[in-house]
């Protein structure tokens, strides 16, 4: 529990100082918000479950069926980033499968059917 609480206050000094930025850190750093049991936030610190284009791009290659190293391949990332990805989509969307992403993404239009 003693880490949890040091990570919870260098998770708030990290989202202060990427304020202003966006991408791959921003990213990881939901990710670790949203392990530590915290909810994701978006720059400003407001909560949101609004999915970003980055990841509505992995939702719509989800759709195809890709793997995240085929989703790596695809997006020039890697990985452990394709991974970041899929599960901070999750999260966000409240999913527990890549195949309810998939889904989601036809239904919303970002893949076709």
């Amino acid at each position: 529990m003693r880490r949890a609480g040091w990570a919870a206050d260098h998770l708030d000094q990290a989202q202060e100082l990427l304020a202003r930025w966006a991408g791959e850190r921003v990213d990881e750093l939901r990710s670790v918000e949203t392990r530590l049991g915290g909810t994701a936030r978006t720059t400003d610190g407001a909560g949101s479950t609004e999915l970003t284009p980055r990841e509505r791009e992995v939702a719509a290659l989800l759709a195809e069926g890709l793997t995240n190293g085929e989703l790596a391949t695809r997006l020039y990332i890697s990985p452990k980033t394709a991974s970041v990805h899929v599960s901070n989509i999750l999260a966000k969307l409240g999913m527990t499968s890549r195949a309810e992403i998939a889904a989601y993404a036809v239904r919303s239009g970002l893949a076709p059917s």
